[in-house]
C-alpha cells in the first residue's frame, strides 16, 4: 500500500509522527486493515490533538495575561483618576473652606462696622434732640420776652453784620447789584405783628415765627413760606434766610430749586460757619422728604430768630 504524507510517497509503514493533519490521519485509518497502524494513527492523532490544545491553551493565556493587563491599566488608570479627583476635591473644600472663613470674617465687619454707625446716628439723634429741645424752650422763651417790646428792626441788626445799609426802608444787596428783601408795606406788617401782645398759646409762638421767616425772605426768587414744612422742602428758603443778613456770601440767582440737595448744604454749612447755628437739620433727611418734619424745620428757624432777631444794637 502506498500513501502520500505530505506530498512524500511512501510504502508499506509510513513516518506517522511526520503528518500534522489529522484529515489525512483519518483517511489513512479508515483505508487500513492493520491494527498496529490504526492505533499509530490513533496516538498521532492525539498527540496532534494535544499539541494543539496546549497551543490553544498557550494563545488563551496570552490572551488572558493581555486581557488582565489591560484591565489591570484601566483600573490602575480609573485609581489614578480617583485619587486625583479626591485630591481636587480636597482641595476645593479646603479653598471654601478658607473663603467661607474670610466671608464670615467680613461679614463679622461689615456687621460690627454697621452697629457702630448705627450707635453713632443714636448718639446723633440724642444730642440733636437735646439741642431741639433747648432751642424749642429758649426759643419759646425768646419770642414771649418779645411781647412787651417794640417791633423788630432787623434792619438794624443787619447793619451790625454787613457792609450795607440795610434799615427798615431800605432792600439788601447782594451779588450783582441785585435786590432781596422786605418792601416798605411787608416792613410795615412785621413791625405791626412785633407790637401786638402774644400768650403762651403755641399756635400764636408758631404763627409770629412764620410771620418773621416770611417777612425775611419776601422778595427772593421762588421762594414763598407758608408753613414750616413744604415751603422749606428746596432748601431756597433756608438760603434765602442766610442771604438776608449775609447778602454777599453767595450769588442766589445762581440757585437752583431742582438742585435740593446743594441748596441744604449750601445753606446749612453758611449757617454754620457765619452765624454759628448748629445744623440741626440733616440733609439727607432732608432730600428724602417731599414734606419736611415742620417741628424740625419750626425748631431749626428758632436758631435763625434767636442769632439775628433778638440782636440789638
Amino acid at each position: 500500500m502506498e500513501y502520500f504524507v505530505t506530498g512524500l510517497k511512501m510504502s508499506g509503514y509510513p513516518d506517522i509522527d511526520r503528518v500534522e493533519n489529522e484529515d489525512i490521519l483519518e483517511s489513512m485509518f479508515s483505508e487500513t486493515d492493520d491494527l498496529e497502524l490504526k492505533r499509530r494513527i490513533r496516538r498521532r492523532q492525539r498527540d496532534i490533538r494535544e499539541k494543539r490544545f496546549a497551543e490553544y491553551e498557550s494563545q488563551r493565556q496570552i490572551r488572558f495575561q493581555r486581557d488582565e493587563d489591560a484591565v489591570t491599566a484601566r483600573l490602575r488608570r480609573a485609581e489614578e483618576e480617583k485619587q486625583r479627583k479626591m485630591r481636587e476635591f480636597e482641595e476645593q473644600s479646603r479653598l471654601r473652606r478658607e473663603a467661607a472663613g474670610t466671608g464670615d470674617e467680613a461679614l463679622r465687619q461689615r456687621h460690627a462696622a454697621a452697629e457702630e454707625e448705627k450707635q453713632k446716628k443714636l448718639d446723633g439723634y440724642r444730642r440733636m434732640g437735646q439741642i431741639m429741645s433747648t432751642a424749642y424752650n429758649t426759643g419759646v422763651n425768646d419770642l414771649l420776652r418779645d411781647k412787651h417790646k417794640p417791633g423788630l428792626e432787623h434792619g438794624a441788626n443787619r447793619a451790625n453784620l454787613t457792609a450795607h445799609d440795610s434799615g427798615p426802608s431800605k432792600a439788601v444787596t447782594g451779588f450783582g447789584g441785585t435786590s432781596y428783601g422786605p418792601k416798605t408795606a411787608s416792613t410795615s406788617r412785621q413791625e405791626s405783628l412785633n407790637q401786638n401782645a402774644l400768650t403762651r398759646n403755641p399756635n400764636t409762638i408758631k404763627q409770629k415765627l412764620l410771620d418773621w421767616s416770611k417777612a425775611q425772605v419776601d422778595g427772593y426768587p421762588n421762594v414763598n413760606v407758608t408753613n414750616f414744612s413744604t415751603s422749606w422742602n428746596d432748601g431756597l428758603a433756608f438760603c434765602a434766610l442766610i442771604h438776608r443778613f449775609y447778602p454777599n456770601a453767595f450769588d442766589f440767582n445762581q440757585l437752583n430749586p431742582k438742585n435740593r440737595r446743594g441748596n441744604f448744604t449750601l445753606a446749612f454749612e453758611m449757617a454754620q460757619k457765619l452765624a454759628d447755628i448748629d445744623p440741626l437739620l440733616d440733609v439727607e433727611d432732608m432730600v428724602s422728604m417731599k414734606n419736611p418734619d415742620w417741628k424740625s424745620v419750626f425748631t431749626y428757624v428758632q436758631s435763625f430768630y434767636r442769632q439775628f432777631a433778638t440782636q440789638r444794637q
